[in-house]
């Protein structure tokens, strides 16, 4: 059994803190804004996480119209760049969020959860890849939020670990939760004939291939997977069932910027990921 599970979460922020105190007082530097540990953060570079925080952020205002007051919805904020980055954004509106891993939720309540207007809620949601022992399917999920209270729902490389049976099941709870005329902003890796042209030539961003040449080795109704062992690690979506998805859920794709993850030359965004912009129909 561990024992360090089972301790108060401001005892287990001391540890981390003296395990890797270099890290600690690199943090403390940055004492205007809140920094969650070396082990929490998939950018290990502060200055990175920083950055990649603020560019989701200025997107979202490009995108979503974000602004102080907006009530967004970030499902599974991960190591929370863009948390981070809303902490001192966010004044009148409100963030929420949920996600499966406990230890990024323990972390943020126990930083800002006091701001009353920032919630945190963990999601025990069974996945193959990010929570092998999660006890819940997504596919049966309902969103712990009433009905149409948010101006934002926002995904950031989400749906491309998820099937489409999950995509789908989300996509009709993230139209419940929206306002009507709100924004859901949402990346993927969108299958079409310009993306499977580029991969097959062997184009493909080389961070994203693992085997071989090509990241869309395996093909399945209305996907394509990397691997064949845990399909969840990399998912691209059919464009066309995606577009279908949507409208059956009312919701209205008024953008779509394709990134450069097969190929493409990098876009104004400098997006890597295919990003979706829809509004719900009133």
């Amino acid at each position: 059994m561990n024992l360090f599970n089972f301790l108060p979460y401001p005892a287990k922020r001391l540890i981390w803190n003296i395990i890797d105190l270099p890290d600690f007082f690199q943090r403390s530097k940055y004492h205007i804004v809140t920094i969650p540990p070396r082990h929490l953060r998939r950018s290990k570079d502060i200055k990175e996480f920083l950055s990649d925080g603020q560019i989701q952020l200025q997107r979202l205002v490009k995108y979503a119209k974000l602004n102080s007051t907006s009530n967004i919805l970030d499902i599974g904020c991960g190591g929370g760049k863009l948390v981070s980055a809303l902490v001192p954004f966010i004044k009148e509106g409100k963030y929420s969020t949920f996600e499966v891993n406990k230890e990024y939720i323990e972390f943020w309540r126990d930083s800002i959860d006091k701001k009353n207007n920032f919630t945190f809620n963990h999601a025990d949601l069974w996945h193959s890849y990010y929570n092998p022992t999660g006890k819940h399917k997504t596919t049966e999920y309902i969103f712990p939020y009433k009905d149409s209270v948010f101006d934002i729902v926002y995904l950031n490389s989400i749906f491309t670990h998820l099937l489409p049976s999950e995509i789908s099941h989300y996509l009709v709870e993230i139209r419940r939760v929206q306002k009507p005329g709100s924004i859901v902003f949402a990346t993927y890796f969108i299958v079409n004939n310009e993306s499977l042209s580029l991969d097959s030539q062997g184009l493909s961003d080389k961070s994203l291939v693992k085997h071989g040449n090509k990241l869309l080795n395996y093909k399945y109704d209305n996907y394509w997977t990397r691997d064949t062992d845990v399909k969840e690690r990399l998912i691209g979506i059919d464009e066309k069932w995606l577009k279908d998805v949507y409208e059956q859920n009312n919701l209205e794709i008024i953008n779509i910027v394709y990134g450069y993850w097969c190929g493409r030359e990098e876009n104004v965004d400098k997006a890597l990921q295919d990003i979706v912009v829809a509004r719900k129909r009133y």
